[in-house]
């Protein structure tokens, strides 16, 4: 009897006990991965805080300031930091569980021991670090890193791939090496950078899940989202590769689009298109080329090429902001946007993001 009663106890057992799905597995893995980052951040900054005084430090008028997130968010507020791409990076790393986010100034301090001349040099967060060198931002994920080495000129940091910006996000020129040279102001901390990235290569960079460098090419990413950003049945997508040679209907629509705003695009260049036009006439909506992303903005027909967006931006929620530099444009005093209405911008976001990755 007793038997029986522990037999069926531990099928009940059994049945409550549910197997994680494959996501939950994955978001699993993704705050541990994001966990032992911040471990190795949080050893990274110690070695500024703690060793930068045996250098001397403070003595010659120079200091490190490792900021507070309340500076950090007074930094945004006031323009110190304009940067897009790394705004919203550091604000969707505050927004996460780790809060993963280390800032680190150069500070000038003069004889009354008052700080002047302010600036970044390095800032972490959950996505990688943003170098601030020579009037320009390199950004490095923690994965792409590869090497650091030191010599009489400065500390060279090598990685598979970095992006660089303008301080206020338009893209720049630049190899896959960050090289910071050897000053005045510098000369005090590179042995303390390298150290601590040494530290990072080794304990982070070369065990940690991270995600391979894509295959995939435009078309791909274009195939794999155009289908989740239409919002409602007013948003209908169509695919080129899907479309048949005799059908008619939508070979005009697509023609239509390409007449009434994507200008700037030709016939063989289209990848996809959502109509979101009020006769299904094509008129109105996306269009996504091999270059570039074509729409409606404030009466503007817009044609932003994938290279010429430095950064996205949701707004309040309703409205998907692409900042960049885009020459197509007759007028750039304010930065064009996509608003929620027929779309989920969040996917549309993404789809683009992963395109700036592979382009």
């Amino acid at each position: 009897m007793n038997g029986e009663i522990f037999k069926d106890n531990t099928e009940t057992l059994s049945e409550q006990i549910v197997e994680p799905t494959e996501a939950e597995k994955r978001e699993l893995q993704r705050k541990m991965d994001l966990l032992k980052l911040k471990m190795s951040l949080t050893g990274f900054a110690m070695g500024f805080t703690t060793a930068l005084p045996r250098y001397g430090f403070g003595v010659d008028g120079m200091s490190i300031d490792y900021l507070e997130d309340e500076e950090i968010k007074k930094d945004i507020a006031k323009r110190r930091i304009k940067f897009p791409k790394l705004i919203d990076s550091i604000n969707r790393s505050f927004a996460d569980f780790n809060e993963i986010v280390f800032a680190f100034r150069v500070c000038e301090t003069d004889k009354h021991l008052k700080s002047r001349n302010k600036h970044y040099f390095l800032i972490a967060t959950m996505d990688g670090f943003f170098f601030f060198v020579r009037k320009k931002i390199a950004f490095v994920e923690y994965g792409s890193l590869k090497a650091v080495s030191q010599d009489a000129n400065g500390v060279v940091i090598s990685a598979r791939k970095v992006k660089w910006y303008s301080e206020d996000g338009k893209g720049e020129s630049g190899g896959n090496e960050i090289v910071i040279e050897k000053n005045k102001e510098t000369q005090k901390y590179l042995l303390v950078l390298r150290e601590g990235l040494e530290k990072i290569i080794e304990e982070f960079g070369r065990d940690i899940e991270v995600e391979e460098e894509s295959d995939n090419t435009v078309e791909d990413i274009v195939a794999k989202y155009i289908f989740r950003i239409p919002k409602g049945r007013s948003a209908v997508p169509y695919l080129i590769k899907d479309i048949k040679w005799d059908d008619v209907k939508t070979i005009k629509k697509m023609k239509n689009a390409l007449a009434k705003y994507a200008l700037k695009v030709r016939e063989d260049e289209v990848i996809g298109f959502i109509d979101t036009s009020f006769f299904g006439n094509g008129g109105d909506g996306i269009l996504f080329s091999k270059y570039g992303i074509a729409f409606d903005f404030a009466f503007e027909k817009v044609f932003a090429k994938y290279e010429e967006i430095c950064g996205l931006e949701i707004k309040k929620g309703k409205e998907l902001v692409l900042h960049g530099q885009f020459k197509e444009r007759k007028d750039d005093f304010n930065d064009p946007s996509i608003n929620d209405i027929f779309y989920d911008i969040t996917e549309l976001k993404e789809c683009l993001e992963e395109i700036g990755y592979v382009i």
